[in-house]
C-alpha cells in the first residue's frame, strides 16, 4: 500500500523528518521567488520517500473476498502543520503486485466504499480519496455535518468520527473551515 499511495499521490504525500521538534515544511515556501513554470521546476528536489505517511487504519473488514479500509495518512506539512488525508482502500484478500487505482471524487461528492469494491473484484487496488472529508463505508460515514463535528473536536458525540484534515491550508471547498467562506 505505501508504494501506491507515493507513486499515487507523490504530490501530496509525506513529511520531512521532524527538527528539533519542528516539523519541516514538505516543500520550501516561495517566498520571494516566482512560482515554477515547468513540470520538471515543480519537482526539483522533491523525494516523497523521506517523509512518513503514518497511516491510521481507522476502520478495516472484508467483503466479497476484498479487504476494505478506511485511513488516514500524512498528506504533508504546510505552513507548520501536519496535514492528513481520509481514505478509502481496497483490495483483493492475498493479492500482491496489483495495478492501482486513485478513485478523486469532484463536485463535494464522497469517497466511497463502493469504488474499490468494485474495482478489487476487477483486480485492482483502489483507493478513495475524501479531500474534503466526506467519505462512506460501512459503519464509518463523515457528511457535512460530521466535518464540522470533528472540526470542533467534539469527540464526545457518538456520531464524531475521524477524516481529512488539511491544517493550516484551506484545501476544502464545501463545507469551508473559513467561515469567510460561503457556499449555499
Amino acid at each position: 500500500m505505501r508504494k501506491l499511495l507515493i507513486a499515487l499521490l507523490g504530490f501530496a504525500v509525506g513529511q520531512a523528518p521532524a527538527l528539533f521538534g519542528a516539523e519541516v515544511e514538505s516543500f520550501p515556501p516561495l517566498a520571494d521567488a516566482p512560482a515554477p513554470s515547468a513540470l520538471a521546476d515543480l519537482w526539483s528536489g522533491y523525494d516523497p520517500r523521506r517523509e512518513p505517511l503514518e497511516i491510521e487504519v481507522l476502520k478495516e473488514w472484508e467483503q466479497d473476498g476484498v479487504v476494505l479500509r478506511v485511513l488516514r495518512f500524512r498528506a504533508g506539512v504546510f505552513k507548520g502543520q501536519v496535514a492528513r488525508v481520509a481514505a478509502v482502500y481496497g483490495f483483493p484478500k492475498g493479492a500482491k503486485n496489483l495495478p492501482a487505482l486513485v478513485h478523486i471524487h469532484g463536485g463535494g461528492q464522497f469517497a466511497d466504499a463502493m469504488v474499490p469494491l468494485l474495482n478489487a473484484r476487477r483486480g485492482y487496488a483502489t483507493i478513495s480519496i475524501a479531500w474534503a472529508g466526506r467519505l462512506t463505508a460501512p459503519d464509518y460515514r463523515v457528511d457535512k455535518a460530521g466535518v464540522q463535528r470533528f472540526w470542533a473536536g467534539d469527540k464526545a458525540d457518538p456520531a464524531y468520527k475521524l477524516t481529512t484534515d488539511w491544517g493550516a491550508v484551506d484545501g476544502y471547498h464545501d463545507p469551508a473551515r473559513d467561515p469567510k467562506k460561503d457556499f449555499t
